[in-house]
């Protein structure tokens, strides 16, 4: 999909709201990052390494658990991009939050997207 068309959705259907964040043990954020490369649109996405405790080969965005010193669920999820990744997502890059998904374990997943 052409990268003008998702960020024109995103920015119409999904806007960019900070709300602040009442800490809860299984908030967390994720960093969907699209970048284009040969006139497609790409989705980063890591995989685990094989010798963690927990999730170990899964692949993921990049992302965790919300802590207290985050603001809100958008500074969750660009630490951890720049933890995870060591790539700096600039604010004003992030295009859009997608609705929280809640995983079988109970835990809430807060989606920003970014280019």
């Amino acid at each position: 999909m052409d990268l003008f068309l998702i960020k024109h959705k995103l920015t119409n259907d999904f806007p960019l709201a900070q709300e602040a964040t009442v800490p809860h043990p299984q908030q967390a954020a994720v960093m969907v990052m699209l970048y284009p490369k040969l006139k497609t649109t790409h989705i980063l996405m890591t995989r685990r390494s094989m010798h963690l405790k927990y999730h170990a080969g899964e692949i993921s965005f990049p992302g965790g658990m919300f802590e207290e010193q985050d603001e809100d669920l958008l500074v969750t999820a660009i630490r951890e991009t720049k933890e995870e990744l060591n790539f700096q997502v600039a604010p004003e890059n992030v295009l859009g939050r997608l609705p929280v998904v809640t995983t079988r374990l109970g835990f809430e997943i807060t989606p920003f997207v970014s280019v």
